[in-house]
């Protein structure tokens, strides 16, 4: 049952007396102080979480954000038991969500008993030792950042002050939050700016074909969180992949060469149709049997993001960014690749003209074998 009212049932404990006004206030003066003693989001979120709970002298604190675009909970940070781990905690596709709840309802939500709550499924509630929770959304200009739980390990009943209190607090990690997002938001920016100017300066550098791509590949990994990334290359004539970089689990891979005729995988479909292919989650029995996903490195990742690598009307190959947490990856990061795809292909297909023109100068056209100039140089 999830409620805003007083609606308890008898079996939940008696709050306390609580904490007087003039600890409270204190509390939140120590809340206030511990968002402005933290210099990213990470930090901060624990810090605020570390505090939160002393506000009703809850057992637990949870923070989350919401993706609304994707729909996603994201755990950030908690307090209790759970603090080292939970920002490890999956959510399965489709589950069930406090945060998914509270975000759909627009204002704080109570539930007395996790375990039979339909706002939270039953794998979720099993999970932690949270019974009875309190749950206030984290909200900047109308929109739903995400939500800051309070729990109690034992069936408790809130009371209107500690519910007013919650929320008042609530608003302070709200405003914090909000800044703190914009502030790395315009900082992941400038280096998202500054990699595709790296990969820039790549396509006129006059590097060869290796450097090239181990250039693509540092400056992705510096704005883009990832397991897995490769860059495939494709040889229309045999209708091969072949894999030059190939990253797996902080692993570089040497991968076989692949006949996309007879195993398309993703990597197959993308050079097929030139498009773009997003999966949130391929580990989608469904998902896995439409794309004949096929299973290479070490751990499968589990969201996808591949992109074709167009040079005026040719294919040269795919670039892929993998993750193993599902739904990692957003609209904005699809359109980021897709941007960084394009100055590759350019500077791709730079690399492997370079690399030609080297090899033209040093052999002979004729015999193919090195000329004069090449056999004095190697000595």
């Amino acid at each position: 049952m999830a409620t805003r009212s007083k609606s308890h049932s008898t079996a939940c404990a008696e709050s306390g007396p609580g904490i007087d006004d003039v600890e409270f206030m204190r509390l939140l003066n120590a809340l206030t102080e511990a968002a402005l003693d933290t210099n990213d989001l990470v930090s901060m979120v624990q810090a605020l979480a570390d505090r939160m709970a002393e506000i009703i002298a809850a057992d637990g604190c949870y923070i989350t954000f919401w993706d609304a675009e994707r729909r996603v909970t994201v755990p950030a940070a908690a307090y209790g038991p759970y603090r080292a781990s939970y920002t490890s905690f999956i959510q399965e596709p489709q589950e069930q969500t406090f945060t998914a709840a509270i975000a759909a309802a627009g204002h704080s939500l109570v539930v007395e008993d996790a375990l039979v709550s339909r706002y939270v499924s039953s794998r979720i509630a099993s999970s932690f030792p949270a019974r009875s929770l309190l749950g206030v959304p984290m909200l900047s200009d109308g929109r739903i950042l995400g939500a800051v739980i309070i729990s109690f390990d034992t069936l408790h009943r809130f009371t209107e002050r500690e519910i007013s209190r919650s929320e008042h607090a609530a608003r302070h990690i709200s405003f914090a939050v909000a800044k703190m997002q914009l502030l790395e938001e315009e900082k992941h920016r400038s280096e998202e700016l500054s990699a595709l100017n790296r990969i820039g300066m790549a396509i006129n550098s006059g590097q060869d074909f290796d450097r090239v791509i181990e250039t693509i590949f540092e400056q992705c990994r510096s704005i883009i969180d990832l397991d897995t990334f490769y860059l495939a290359i494709y040889d229309e004539e045999k209708n091969e992949l072949r894999f030059p970089l190939f990253y797996d689990g902080g692993e570089l891979l040497v991968m076989d060469t692949r006949n996309i005729g007879e195993k398309p995988g993703m990597s197959g479909h993308i050079i097929h149709t030139r498009l773009p292919l997003s999966i949130p989650d391929a580990s989608i029995p469904e998902i896995q049997a439409a794309y004949n996903i096929i299973q290479a490195g070490g751990i499968p990742a589990r969201a996808y993001i591949g992109v074709p690598l167009l040079y005026r009307d040719k294919v040269l190959g795919v670039l892929s960014v993998q993750s193993r947490q599902a739904n990692a990856y957003s609209v904005h990061h699809v359109q980021l690749v897709e941007t960084i795809a394009a100055q590759s292909a350019i500077a791709i297909e730079n690399a492997r003209l370079y690399d030609e023109l080297r090899l033209l100068s040093s052999t002979d056209g004729l015999t193919g074998i090195f000329n004069y100039r090449s056999l004095m140089e190697l000595g």
